[in-house]
């Protein structure tokens, strides 16, 4: 996937080029192998550095700088949110050397104070963090988002049924949306199926919780990756995600990791 991203990038530069000329919030220009565009391209591909959370720091820092890299290239606030959870799973419950965990404290706290805030300026990506409540992305969510709750609120709790959230928020403020999705899964369950469904869907997710640390596994990548889709969840993706689901399921399978 890393070979090919970066393929397809090359191919296309002159569109992100072009992109950056025009002050796009991402290169639209450029197409996507993953379905919903740059924000899920690197994303999904930012999750997958979770593989090697538990790699030697050649491994992992290798596939983390590409995947930030990625995420700038993308203007995703998104993925980089994810990069840095994955971060911080890596450091702090991880067999990370004490070399590893003072040069991020270091780093970070240059990072903080120097260091980010001028790389940031330099790009694009420092425009879509500003503009948050005030882009149109944003702007969108947040449109979606309070006009769900008021859509649960009419279906008496029931639910609209699997995948008919867009539908009921298009009906309830009489607009056409050029969305699929509610860009939070949690409100697309809540929608979707009512309070059961979201009580179900919570209880799943105290499960994978309970069993990462019953099994003393919170350091395992299968749950790092299954993190990272529930808090970049609030934000994107789509409830029915397949890989999340795949992956998920090997890792409440599976009773001895060490075998």
């Amino acid at each position: 996937m890393t070979i090919i991203i970066i393929i397809k990038n090359i191919v296309y530069v002159n569109e992100f080029i072009e992109s950056f000329k025009q002050k796009m919030p991402h290169p639209y220009l450029v197409p996507y192998f993953y379905g919903g565009g740059s924000n899920l391209e690197a994303s999904w591909y930012s999750m997958n550095v979770a593989f090697f959370s538990s790699s030697n720091w050649k491994k992992f820092y290798s596939y983390f700088f590409i995947a930030l890299f990625l995420s700038f290239l993308y203007s995703t606030r998104a993925a980089i949110v994810i990069l840095f959870v994955i971060l911080f799973f890596r450091i702090f419950t991880s067999n990370s050397s004490s070399i590893e965990k003072f040069l991020f404290t270091n780093l970070s706290i240059f990072s903080i104070s120097i260091g980010l805030p001028y790389l940031l300026s330099k790009t694009n990506i420092i425009q879509r963090f500003s503009d948050i409540g005030h882009d149109p992305g944003s702007l969108g969510r947040f449109k979606l988002w309070g006009n769900a709750f008021n859509v649960f609120q009419s279906s008496n709790g029931l639910g609209l049924g699997a995948g008919n959230a867009i539908f009921g928020v298009e009906s309830y403020i009489n607009e056409n949306l050029p969305e699929d999705n509610l860009h939070n899964i949690y409100l697309q369950f809540i929608v979707d199926f009512g309070l059961v469904g979201i009580l179900l869907f919570l209880i799943f997710i105290f499960f994978i919780i309970f069993k990462a640390f019953k099994n003393n596994k919170i350091n395992d990548p299968l749950f790092i990756f299954s993190c990272t889709y529930l808090i970049g969840g609030m934000i994107q993706f789509r409830g029915p995600d397949t890989l999340f689901w795949f992956i998920v399921s090997i890792f409440i399978s599976t009773k001895t990791y060490d075998k």
